[in-house]
């Protein structure tokens, strides 16, 4: 009970200090929100004060911070299917399968062969690395895409070209995780096949026919009663939440894709329901930016193994750094000419750097440990987000500031979303 009382309090204090001073934290300092909240699990962790050790907590860790983590991500992922604006998909659809096809792909395979070439561990084993690190993280990607700072430097189709992709790819990457798992498992026979019907076309395909119909249906739901006056717009976040919570329970039931299910039907719902854009912005972003992800990155924190971050050398400091230059940006530049919300090099450059790994990389990491019980997946894993959220979120707030200073001298690319949809009729789809 006392480790409880520690947690809640720590926890309490955190979201607090940082909700009153979220506007210095997020346009003054370096330090973003997920960054603090890691680096004060490891200040109150094993590895440091002491005050929490959840190897004293009577669960296994990897089951504590993949349910942590994947709960984050659906809270998240409801939060960016529902913010994006209308006909967002539609409009850019052919932009948003070379992002989720291609270039997932390609950041696939250059994450596998870092790994593999400077790490030498089995094929198998780095190809579900490199997939667990494939997703863009939706939480830090928040932390780039939104707020003033954002709105400010970053036209509104870029800002939501990265918030799609964040939002889609970490179910997308469900396949690929459970390819690499099938492959190091089988034993005989092909299983190919299985995992296409299965982990590819089912998986997938049910999510997000599920979650399309889910969201519309609840829209259509939410609209009659609030026309009813038995509901207003502040009921948005919890009927929102409710039905996340409830795809998440169907995924083991149905073996469909949550969180590919949980995006899709916040498209849905916003299809039908059409809330009100401010009450999109303060409920979603501020509940879920500030009080769900601040305890996955802390208990993130508490589980850091430093000791085998150390044993790996000066290889995972090498593995590090060539995953944040090598993993993404040479194939958004070289995928730019068929990526259209891309207007230049500049926007290639700003989107190839932005792809950060965070809550989703650590879910698939603890998932993958779980299933293989391998812990070199978790000990690489969590030493390469720990990279990317100290490395992005050190160099978000210069870029922005650069970008501010590149706007004001040629202010004609629109970055608010009203000027965006002056380029496009109100046209709302999913």
């Amino acid at each position: 009970m006392l480790e409880f009382s520690i947690i809640c309090a720590i926890l309490g204090s955190l979201v607090l200090l940082l909700s009153l001073f979220s506007v210095p934290i997020t346009e003054s300092i370096y330090f973003s929100k997920p960054m603090i909240a890691m680096l004060i699990g490891v200040l109150i962790g094993p590895h440091g004060a002491g005050w929490l050790n959840p190897g004293n907590w009577g669960v296994n860790p990897m089951t504590l911070i993949e349910i942590a983590a994947k709960l984050t991500i659906g809270i998240a992922l409801m939060g960016a299917g529902i913010r994006l604006s209308g006909g967002f998909l539609r409009r850019n659809m052919k932009s948003l399968l070379v992002i989720l096809g291609p270039l997932m792909l390609m950041m696939w395979a250059s994450s596998s062969f870092l790994i593999h070439s400077l790490l030498g561990l089995p094929l198998g084993m780095t190809l579900l690395l490199g997939a667990t690190i494939t997703p863009t993280d939706p939480i830090l990607a928040a932390t780039i895409v939104e707020g003033s700072m954002a709105e400010k430097s970053l036209p509104i189709r870029l800002r939501e070209t990265l918030a799609a992709e964040a939002g889609a790819n970490d179910g997308f990457a469900y396949p690929l995780v459970m390819l690499a798992i099938a492959s190091m498992e089988a034993q005989r026979g092909s299983f190919l096949g299985d995992w296409f019907l299965n982990d590819a076309l089912w998986n997938i395909g049910g999510g997000i026919t599920l979650g399309l119909l889910a969201g519309m249906a609840l829209g259509k739901v939410f609209v009659y009663a609030e026309r009813s006056r038995f509901v207003d717009q502040n009921a948005l976040f919890g009927t929102t939440i409710a039905l996340a919570l409830l795809l998440m329970s169907l995924e083991d039931l149905l073996h469909i894709n949550g969180l590919i299910a949980i995006f899709f039907a916040g498209r849905g719902f916003d299809r039908t329901a059409q809330p009100d854009a401010e009450c999109k912005e303060s409920v979603i972003h501020d509940a879920t930016n500030q009080f769900f992800s601040v305890p996955i990155f802390t208990l993130f924190g508490l589980l850091i193994p430093f000791q085998e971050w150390q044993d790996l050398g000066i290889a995972g400091l090498l593995l590090v750094a060539g995953i944040l230059l090598l993993r993404r940006m040479p194939w958004v530049l070289l995928l730019r000419p068929w990526i259209s919300t891309l207007r230049n090099r500049r926007e290639a450059l700003i989107m190839g750097w932005f792809g950060p790994m965070g809550a989703a990389a650590l879910y698939y990491a603890s998932f993958a440990t779980k299933r293989t019980d391998e812990t070199a997946l978790w000990n690489v894993g969590s030493l390469v987000v720990a990279g990317s959220i100290v490395i992005h979120g050190l160099s978000t707030m210069p870029l922005s500031r650069f970008l501010v200073a590149r706007q004001q001298e040629s202010p004609s690319t629109p970055t608010s979303r009203s000027q965006y949809g002056n380029e496009h009729a109100v046209e709302r789809f999913i």
